[in-house]
């Protein structure tokens, strides 16, 4: 861990005595990237080395993002190397939301949520959900592919999981963009709500709350996103594990994905 951390830091920072380098520990939140938190000249960063290319991801895109990403809603790199996507910043004090989800309330993670949406500007790509699930699955789904035409579209995270919000007391900021692109706004919801586990019969408000005002055949689009986010995560974790990443999280992954199918699917 420390030989390729040291050994990364060469190229990333080449005037720094690394014998100052302190502290380097492995975070484990990411599945497809390796983070490293360190301390350099009493300073603390963070330090990405992807492992796995995966598909949809444009590194240069990513960088483009960044530069325009208002820096109250996410970290600005201090490096960032568009061929290969190691990414250093600073690091942000703070609590995961994952760690303290439980502790808010339905409408705060609204608020959040429809601020950022609000205030992201304009991706410059698409977000190609079903396609991109296919691509995961080599065509071959294992359900039929639920359609869901949004009647509104903006910037989206669309990889909105509580691991990836770090909640502080200059506001909320959220992390790993490599998905950013348009789509239904309410996939983030969706994926906000699942990986918080929250209960099922909170979605519908969550929903209703955000949107603020009544949409039809709400019930029905939030199904399907469901159904549609569970595939994407499903599809992902076994192409992952196709490509050699053998995380017990992603396998733990697959199992939750493939239940909470086929129960959607008696819905």
């Amino acid at each position: 861990m420390h030989n390729l951390v040291h050994q990364t830091l060469t190229t990333v920072r080449a005037e720094w005595d690394l014998t100052k380098i302190q502290q380097i520990e492995y975070l484990p939140g990411g599945y497809s990237n390796h983070n490293y938190a360190f301390e350099y000249d009493c300073l603390h960063y963070v330090l990405r080395i992807p492992q796995v290319n995966q598909p949809f991801v444009d590194r240069h895109h990513e960088a483009s993002w960044y530069q325009r990403l208002p820096g109250r809603f996410g970290p600005k790199p201090l490096y960032f190397n568009p061929n290969n996507g190691v990414m250093l910043t600073h690091w942000m004090d703070g609590e995961l939301l994952v760690n303290v989800g439980s502790e808010l309330s339905m409408e705060q993670l609204a608020d959040y949520l429809r601020n950022l949406h609000a205030n992201l500007p304009d991706s410059e790509r698409v977000y190609p959900l079903e396609s991109l699930t296919r691509t995961y699955f080599d065509e071959r789904l294992p359900t039929p592919y639920p359609i869901n035409t949004p009647q509104i579209v903006c910037t989206c995270h669309n990889d909105l999981n509580p691991w990836n919000i770090i909640v502080t007391e200059q506001g909320w900021q959220t992390l790993d963009w490599e998905f950013v692109g348009h789509n239904d706004p309410l996939f983030d919801l969706v994926s906000l709500h699942q990986g918080l586990q929250r209960s099922d019969e909170e979605l519908l408000n969550f929903a209703e709350y955000y949107l603020q005002q009544p949409i039809a055949g709400l019930r029905e689009r939030l199904h399907n996103l469901l159904q549609q986010y569970w595939l994407r995560e499903l599809g992902w974790a076994q192409f992952q594990v196709k490509l050699g990443n053998q995380r017990k999280q992603i396998a733990a992954q697959i199992i939750q994905a493939k239940s909470k199918l086929a129960i959607l699917q008696q819905n």
